[in-house]
């Protein structure tokens, strides 16, 4: 490796070769360089190497050991120990101290392998996302409360509502004027004992937010008892619930017979039990292939989408020229994943043909009546 003053007199030695008539390239040969190191080094007046292999000085302002030993000492101090680096450089300033940057005791900590969670608060954990998979109704229950409002201002009415994953149909739902955790505890057991949750041959799985309400003491028992399994969102992430945020969004913005302002309490019961049936068994959701959450809820959704595949056939063999490749094929959702693991398939599908033998509709349980009013008195 060249120092930088041997770089300096080789150029000036060859310059002046080619002053005097040798060409450049000749006399970069005779000095045993390429004229591409002789062009890097003569492109500027800094002669130091720019390569990071090289050794170099060291800088006048490094920090001397006793000074790297001296910040140690201060920043474990007990007054010190659960404090950020800034705050004290600032109270060093205060006392008319100066041992460094921030960015200089970070340097030294870091050296010191010190750079890690300082305080007696606790470290903050990563939390591993709650991942459920649904393949059949009951087997993954999404649930969230969200504002209605009223004609008032500052006054608002909540709708709690339980949405079943697979079908995303509307399992359960109310509307109260408080936020009370009883309230919420109530839906919850109507709902298990309307559907029937306790004949099934594994758990429910309840997925919310950490709202209050979702982390009080009752909620938690009421699961406890009921032999619901408790998921949960990771903390100050919405998005684990999108299917529910999802399906408020549609309510509001969807649904035409919604209203957006209410005038009491029964008003906005009653019509958000008109928008509820209306989602239920009016809509087409897109993401279950374009049929309601109750013909889903029901399998209902296997024969409709077998008789799409087969009237598509007819229409193709009447006017085959229509079509340059194969129309789409209605196929069944075999499963919905809440969460699914990075890597995975999110919506595993199968040929609606492959799904005939779903087609009993499970007669062991009983499907669930059509009606508008899918919420009870107070009181289960």
């Amino acid at each position: 490796m060249t120092k930088a003053s041997d770089r300096k007199e080789i150029v000036r030695k060859i310059q002046a070769a080619v002053d005097s008539g040798v060409k450049l390239v000749t006399a970069c040969n005779n000095a045993g360089i390429s004229r591409r190191t002789y062009d890097r080094w003569n492109k500027d007046d800094n002669w130091v190497d720019g390569r990071t292999t090289c050794k170099r000085p060291t800088p006048k302002n490094k920090l001397r050991d006793e000074e790297k030993e001296k910040i140690l000492e201060i920043v474990n101090k007990p007054e010190y120990s659960s404090l950020p680096v800034r705050s004290i450089v600032a109270d060093l300033l205060d006392k008319k101290q100066y041992l460094g940057s921030a960015s200089t005791f970070y340097t030294v900590l870091k050296e010191d392998k010190q750079l890690k969670h300082r305080g007696k608060c606790k470290k903050p954990e990563p939390r591993p996302i709650s991942t459920h998979c649904a393949k059949k109704p009951n087997d993954v229950w999404v649930a969230d409360i969200t504002y209605i409002p009223s004609y008032y201002r500052g006054q608002f009415f909540y709708h709690f509502s339980i949405m079943d994953l697979y079908s995303r149909f509307v399992v359960d739902h109310e509307v109260w004027d408080n936020q009370d955790a009883i309230n919420l505890v109530k839906v919850i057991q109507r709902s298990f004992l309307k559907h029937k949750i306790c004949l099934n041959d594994h758990l429910l799985v309840l997925h919310t937010d950490n709202g209050p309400q979702m982390t009080s003491d009752i909620y938690k028992k009421t699961l406890n008892d009921l032999n619901i399994i408790d998921s949960k969102n990771r903390p100050r992430v919405s998005n684990d619930n999108a299917f529910m945020e999802s399906h408020f969004k549609t309510l509001k913005y969807f649904i035409p017979i919604f209203q957006n302002k209410f005038e009491n309490l029964e008003a906005a019961r009653l019509n958000l039990n008109d928008s509820i049936h209306y989602y239920n068994y009016e809509r087409k959701h897109g993401e279950i292939q374009h049929v309601t959450p109750y013909e889903r809820f029901t399998y209902r959704d296997i024969q409709l989408l077998k008789e799409r595949n087969e009237f598509m056939q007819e229409v193709i063999k009447e006017k085959p020229e229509r079509w340059a490749k194969s129309p789409r094929e209605w196929k069944y959702i075999n499963e919905v994943w809440l969460n699914p693991p990075k890597g995975s398939d999110k919506q595993p599908t199968q040929n609606i043909y492959q799904s005939l033998a779903l087609n009993e509709y499970r007669d062991s349980g009983e499907l669930i009546t059509p009606s508008k009013s899918i919420w009870l008195p107070e009181g289960i």
